[in-house]
């Protein structure tokens, strides 16, 4: 599995690639700036961000190993581990251990912001310089006069993600990558960075609406999309439904004047073959049982298939168009077991065994149906 490391460095190469800012190179531009601030008379006290975290180790070693060559005397240091309680306490102690100190570098914004408001508690005048340049943190910071400068920290998330994706597709990628380091962040900058960081935040918020709104666009027309390939399905079938009821309307009516042809062609054989009378009316009986063993057959499974459709016909939670199926459906069945006892009726008409039943009917219903 591959394995990038990001700000933090490990011990040998155990990994795909690593990327990270230059940590020593921003402890050597602190101590240029603190240089810059104070000159010859530069007395640091230094605190630390995590101790035996690689950024820390990186930025003392940076600021330290420039700090004779510069000029500037370092006093003491301590570590803070990166949050402003902490930071606060290192602070306390080392002004108070070294009152000639008039520099503090922080190995991140929060402890030198601890710093610089417990050195002013305290009633001293003490340079401050911090690392990361959070907005709301660092150059915020920086603009409010707490602090006097700030170093950008880079972070490069754009670049490990087109690392990450180099590596998976298999394309050349550098195994080690060294963020540049950005200038300073002072006075003479900070406002402007906040405005430019204020307005990347709006150019964000709307293309983050944008984003929204297409977002919207695209689902809305993934549910047209569907509607429409939904719609046609159902004219096809439709299309497909009327085909095969006019095929069967068709076969039906050849198969009716087949049968009427017969009858006729019977007929004349009857007047003319006397003697074929009674075969006649064997084939009759015959038919008759036929049409009623059918009958009996056909009725028990249409049976079964009414009482669903009826409760499917009498269902609530269908929408208009299924009811009006169903209703269909409904009525067509009811109409075939009506059929169905007809011709057993008429096998019981011609055993004489048909009896006459009345019973009230709406008139004017039936008319309409």
């Amino acid at each position: 599995m591959p394995i990038i490391v990001f700000d933090r460095n490990v011990n040998g190469e155990y990994y795909t690639a690593y990327q990270g800012a230059d940590n020593v190179e921003i402890g050597h531009q602190a101590a240029l700036l603190a240089r810059a601030m104070l000159g010859d008379e530069c007395r640091a006290i230094e605190i630390c961000g995590l101790e035996g975290s690689s950024p820390a180790s990186d930025r003392q070693r940076g600021f330290d190993s420039n700090a004779e060559a510069l000029g500037i005397r370092v006093l003491g240091s301590g570590f803070g581990n990166w949050n402003y309680e902490e930071g606060a306490q290192v602070a306390d102690s080392l002004l108070a251990l070294y009152p000639e100190a008039n520099l503090v570098y922080a190995h991140n914004d929060r402890m030198a912001i601890a710093a610089a408001e417990r050195a002013r508690a305290m009633g001293r005048d003490i340079k401050t310089i911090g690392i990361d340049a959070a907005p709301t943190i660092g150059i915020q910071a920086v603009a409010d006069s707490i602090i006097d400068a700030t170093f950008l920290y880079p972070t490069g998330g754009h670049e490990l993600v087109r690392t990450a994706i180099a590596i998976l597709e298999g394309k050349p990628y550098s195994k080690v990558s060294i963020l540049p380091t950005p200038a300073a962040v002072d006075a003479t900058n900070a406002e402007m960075l906040l405005l430019q960081d204020q307005a990347l935040r709006e150019e964000t918020s709307k293309i983050s609406g944008l984003k929204q709104s297409l977002d919207s666009y695209c689902e809305k027309h993934s549910l047209q999309t569907a509607f429409l390939y939904s719609a046609l399905i159902i004219i096809v079938l439709c299309a497909w439904l009327l085909f095969v009821v006019l095929r069967a309307y068709w076969a039906r009516k050849r198969h009716h004047q087949e049968v009427e042809a017969q009858n006729i062609e019977l007929a004349k054989q009857r007047d003319q073959l006397d003697t074929l009378y009674k075969q006649l009316q064997d084939a009759t009986r015959s038919k008759l049982t036929f049409f009623t063993n059918v009958s009996h057959d056909l009725r028990t499974p249409l049976t079964l298939v009414a009482e669903p459709v009826h409760q499917l016909a009498t269902a609530t939670n269908l929408t208009e168009q299924q009811s009006t199926l169903m209703q269909l459906a409904d009525k067509n069945v009811k109409r075939l077991q009506r059929l169905i006892n007809q011709i057993l009726d008429l096998r019981k008409y011609e055993d004489s065994k048909l009896g006459l039943f009345l019973k009230n009917v709406d008139l004017s219903e039936a008319l309409r149906e």
